[in-house]
């Protein structure tokens, strides 16, 4: 198994078969550094998994560019805007290297979550993780150092 998907199965309690056939279920695409997924102002509304690479979430925020998140390998990444509501993102998710993601499209997700419990409780998992770095975030003042949030991740 590779690492980015016993990361992945990990760190969400996805069981590997699950797991292999989720990334199955995904398109391989591969990012230079600085490009985005998504640009704040954009739409996105696919969800993806960090198979290589650094992702950064950031927003522009009157001129200053404030970093909100980063993501590493096994771990997911999307627009929250874009997947819940299908509205605009509020922030860019930026290649902070050359790098490389596996995407699915929402409604291919939502049909996935639906195949089975095991499925449906990952996606509760991963939604939970959202809210818990959310709120993280919030505590640290909203936005702490860019440094220590990629040291705590």
């Amino acid at each position: 198994m590779e690492a980015f998907i016993e990361k992945f199965s990990r760190k969400y309690n996805l069981p590997a078969a699950d797991c292999l056939r989720l990334i199955g279920l995904m398109e391989r695409r591969v990012f230079c550094k600085g490009e985005c997924v998504v640009r704040q102002g954009e739409r996105n509304s696919d969800f993806y998994v960090v198979s290589r690479g650094i992702w950064l979430g950031h927003y522009l925020d009157d001129g200053a560019d404030v970093s909100v998140w980063f993501a590493g390998e096994g771990e997911a990444l999307f627009s929250t805007w874009g997947y819940v509501g299908n509205e605009v993102s509020k922030i860019s998710i930026e290649a902070m290297c050359d790098a490389e993601l596996y995407g699915i499209s929402k409604a291919d997700l939502e049909a996935f979550f639906a195949r089975s419990a095991g499925a449906a409780n990952f996606g509760r998992r991963l939604f939970e993780e959202q809210f818990l770095a959310l709120e993280n975030w919030m505590l640290s003042g909203g936005a702490p150092r860019a440094e220590e949030r990629y040291r705590t991740r």
